[in-house]
């Protein structure tokens, strides 16, 4: 798992954003297409959106991750700023990938002032997925 940009809208049109973008996606979907084609259920996306993989360190790597999000987001802002402003845009997240080890109860995690303040200049909401490992 890595830390990734979400972003997504219900009339959001993400081809047409990308075409000239300077940012190469790790994921693309449009409304109405199957979220997961293996499913029985059939589920579809409700949206249309674009992930970017902006750290590959995994879930032990909190503080790499912060700082390859931050050097993103410092190199990419006027990017950002064109995406911020694209029609039909609803959210833009930064989801950070945290590994917790089985057993333990609570745990605290610093994402640093530089990454809160440049985000939030952008407008970037940040998100912290935990998920549990036997390691």
């Amino acid at each position: 798992m890595a830390c990734l940009l979400r972003v997504r809208g219900i009339l959001f049109d993400p081809g047409a954003f990308l075409k000239g973008a300077a940012v190469s996606p790790a994921t693309i979907w449009q409304r109405g297409q199957p979220r997961l084609s293996t499913r029985e259920d059939r589920k579809v996306h409700g949206d249309s959106g674009f992930t970017l993989e902006i750290s590959n360190a995994d879930g032990y790597a909190l503080s790499t991750q912060v700082q390859d999000a931050t050097a993103f987001l410092e190199r990419n802002s006027q990017e950002l700023n064109r995406l911020k402003e694209f029609p039909g845009l609803e959210d833009i997240v930064i989801d950070f990938c945290v590994f917790r080890k089985r057993g333990i109860v609570a745990a605290t995690y610093s994402l640093g002032s530089e990454l809160i303040t440049v985000a939030g200049k952008l407008g970037i909401q940040i998100d912290v997925s935990e998920y549990e490992v036997d390691e």
